[in-house]
């Protein structure tokens, strides 16, 4: 009897090393085998929608910057040829026509340019501030706080539970969880979608009036003013892409974390699954030797035995829920930390301004100051890109090596 009870005794040692449970204690695990999907469509769903909204943003403001560049071209085409005609009538008076007149409506029609210039420079000036204060207001709505979905916990259904004692409690909780998750609205998104169409047809408005704006300029313009208008058309796709590819980066990185749990969690869950299959097989076995016990064996010896196991199963459910929670915690820490690293400031790819080139200068007297502001910004957002591209890619591995952190506890 003595050697049975060190055998059982082994065996139990074994079974708590298992992580020993109950038939029952399965429901638990297949429970978080359901919630799981559903936690993570949720984030998908979100991260989908804010990173659609955004990049829709910065469509139309891509969008909006071309009629503006268009617009701009239209009326500078306007301005030269109405130039080219007048000077052209100066330059073809008869002999006779005083010379000294001929003089002073030159330099009346240079001056005039010249303020026209200065016309075209406000123009650019009020729809630039315009954009400004609309791009302010959309970015607040799209700076989404995910910290609540990506915070969500499904191993916090342990806390203070037993799934060895009482996993019934767990599947309760469980199924809270699930109703949760469900219930979690994304109302949000059609409140962003509004948000971004008005945006946009606020923006077009405001094509609108920078076009009725330069049509009081169309009067004067320079040939070489051109220039900038085709700097500007080369210029702003590379302004719009470098804002495409951080947004697209950043909600793929966000994917890429939820996914990373995600096969972090079904690997707990696939682990577990195992490990109290094994258990209930050990627990099988050393129930069917007590119960096949000679008819001679001490039953009061048995009974303890009996108490024993039962008791041991407890405190291997313990140790389970402490393993569990070690784990929650570190994931909670390790997701925390990738949220704040996600939870970028988008602010210096959005508010990357293309029209400022025309503070204090004039497109008509001095357009090569212009074309020099615009090759600076060319550069500028060069540096933007490759600066984003490092962190973002540097950040990335740092977000890998958390997941390969996960699979220690494993």
């Amino acid at each position: 009897m003595k050697t049975f009870l060190t055998i059982v005794m082994l065996c139990l040692g074994v079974a708590s090393n298992c992580e020993a449970g109950r038939p029952v204690s399965y429901q638990v695990v297949q429970k978080l085998k359901e919630v799981e999907p559903i936690y993570k469509q949720l984030q998908d769903s979100v991260v989908n929608a804010v990173a659609s909204a955004k990049l829709n943003t910065a469509a139309q403001t891509d969008a909006f910057y071309r009629a503006v560049i268009a617009n701009k071209e239209t009326s500078l085409s306007n301005s030269v040829q109405m130039e080219d005609q007048f000077i052209f009538q100066l330059d073809n008076q008869a002999p006779s026509v005083d010379a000294s007149c001929i003089g002073f409506l030159r330099t009346l029609v240079d001056n005039n340019m010249n303020v026209a210039g200065v016309g075209f420079t406000q123009c650019v000036k009020t729809v630039e501030k315009s954009l400004k204060a609309e791009l302010d207001k959309i970015y607040e709505l799209l700076l989404v706080d995910e910290s609540d979905v990506f915070g969500l916990s499904l191993l916090d259904v342990f806390d203070g539970e037993n799934m060895i004692a009482d996993p019934a409690k767990i599947v309760a909780k469980l199924q809270a969880k699930e109703q949760d998750i469900s219930r979690i609205s994304l109302s949000f998104v059609s409140e962003i979608n509004s948000a971004v169409d008005a945006f946009a047809s606020r923006l077009n408005d405001m094509t609108g009036s920078y076009k009725s704006c330069l049509l009081m300029n169309d009067d004067a313009g320079r040939l070489a003013s051109m220039q900038v208008v085709q700097r500007l058309k080369e210029l702003e796709p590379k302004h719009a892409e470098i804002k495409y590819q951080i947004i697209n980066f950043v909600a793929t990185a966000k994917f890429n974390v939820v996914h990373k749990a995600d096969d972090f969690y079904r690997r707990v869950f696939a682990s577990k699954e195992g490990s109290l299959a094994a258990s209930i097989l050990l627990e099988d076995e050393l129930l069917y030797q007590l119960d096949h016990q000679l008819a001679s064996a001490d039953r009061s010896c048995l009974g303890m035995l009996r108490t024993i196991v039962d008791n041991n199963m407890n405190v291997a459910g313990v140790g389970f829920t402490n393993c569990v929670n070690n784990v929650e915690s570190e994931l909670d820490r390790a997701l925390e930390r990738a949220h704040k690293t996600l939870q970028l400031d988008e602010s210096e790819i959005f508010y990357q301004r293309l029209l400022d080139v025309f503070d204090g200068e004039n497109i008509i007297a001095g357009p090569d100051a212009i074309l020099a502001k615009l090759q600076s910004k060319a550069d500028a957002i060069d540096g933007v890109y490759r600066r984003s591209q490092f962190r973002y890619r540097a950040e990335g591995r740092t977000s890998n090596g958390s997941t390969d952190r996960y699979d220690e506890h494993l």
